[in-house]
């Protein structure tokens, strides 16, 4: 079916089972996803995975986090020194 367009006042988007081939395969990354939009724009979102018990969360303006201690992205630009 068609989705409703997204308003101007809060829109909630939540996915009850994010991952649901790997949840049915016993792969252990499928989550629960939540997101919050306000005036057609995401301000808050957590996703939780409830087999490795981590649960991500961000804010606008307040920066993300992994189970509530702040996280970042890496300073490392050459993608082959990446991992």
């Amino acid at each position: 079916g068609k989705l409703p367009e997204i308003g101007e006042g809060p829109t909630w988007f939540v996915d009850p089972l994010d991952g649901t081939t790997n949840f049915v395969h016993s792969f252990p990354f499928s989550c629960v996803s939540i997101g919050l939009a306000v005036n057609k724009k995401p301000v808050v979102g957590v996703v939780f995975n409830p087999i490795s018990n981590e649960c991500f969360t961000a804010v606008v303006g307040e920066g993300a986090k992994l189970n509530g201690k702040s996280i970042n992205v890496s300073k490392v630009s050459d993608l082959g020194k990446a991992l």
